[in-house]
């Protein structure tokens, strides 16, 4: 593919491309996308006879993917490249676009995608400091739980955040679910997995600082403790309720993530 293009002279790559990689079987999922697109890059910068290659990615934007959750999964292989050193990741989970003439695995709001884009060489390639990156959270810890009822309890998660992606300052914006996806399981924001019946709880999330609090109501019959809740997701769906996001507007990444220890 890149063959051709060998003896120019570049200074980077962009590359937008997963869709046909989510599900599951030969060549598909988290675990295989993950590992063949760090290799690539690697590859590419070999080729290129430049290590640190500049390489600019877009995460995949929602749409009704109808792969059983694999989307979210694809996306989570798309965040391994981020190890190597000189990537930028454009995120596109807030750009749905059921209504577009090319299918919605098509969204029209390029325009979007390329300043985000941009922002990332900008920043990674040409040295300016700018924010290029919404929040990628880092940690989550149990804070309180109390009963509510004889069998419903209140939970509470906070959810850090890397310092480098908060820009100015963490934003929320209004999102709503489309209506032909409400009756199926395509829409997710904040949620908490609960280890007494391991079903997943809708959570909402208020910012606090440079954190997020998230708040659930957990079916279970006795005192929460920090074991009584595994994991905390957000956006972790094919298409995200992407309410999270930085001052300046880049999306903050959608995530699943264990509960490791109370502060």
């Amino acid at each position: 593919m890149i063959s051709p293009f060998l003896p120019m002279r570049v200074r980077g790559a962009i590359w937008y491309q997963g869709e046909a990689n989510v599900g599951t079987g030969p060549q598909r999922g988290m675990d295989y996308y993950g590992c063949q697109f760090s290799a690539m890059i690697a590859d590419w910068r070999v080729k290129f006879q430049l290590e640190d290659m500049y390489f600019g990615f877009i995460q995949l934007a929602a749409y009704p993917a109808s792969h059983n959750g694999q989307l979210p999964m694809l996306r989570q292989g798309q965040l391994a490249a981020l190890k190597l050193p000189k990537i930028g990741m454009a995120s596109a989970v807030d750009l749905g676009d059921l209504g577009s003439p090319f299918g919605s695995i098509h969204p029209r709001n390029k325009q979007t995608v390329g300043k985000r884009l941009a922002a990332t060489a900008l920043a990674l390639e040409y040295g300016q400091k700018m924010v290029y990156q919404g929040p990628m959270a880092q940690s989550a810890s149990f804070i309180k739980g109390n009963m509510i009822s004889s069998s419903l309890a209140s939970v509470s998660v906070k959810v850090d955040f890397m310092a480098d992606t908060l820009g100015t300052g963490l934003a929320m914006q209004e999102v709503t679910c489309p209506q032909k996806l409400q009756s199926a399981p395509y829409c997710a924001g904040f949620e908490v997995l609960s280890a007494a019946d391991k079903k997943w709880y809708p959570a909402t999330g208020h910012i606090q600082g440079e954190s997020v609090m998230v708040t659930a109501n957990i079916a279970t019959k006795s005192n929460p403790q920090a074991e009584s809740i595994l994991t905390v997701s957000y956006g972790f769906s094919d298409w995200p309720l992407a309410s999270l996001c930085n001052k300046e507007m880049f999306p903050a990444i959608p995530f699943v993530m264990n509960i490791t220890s109370s502060p």
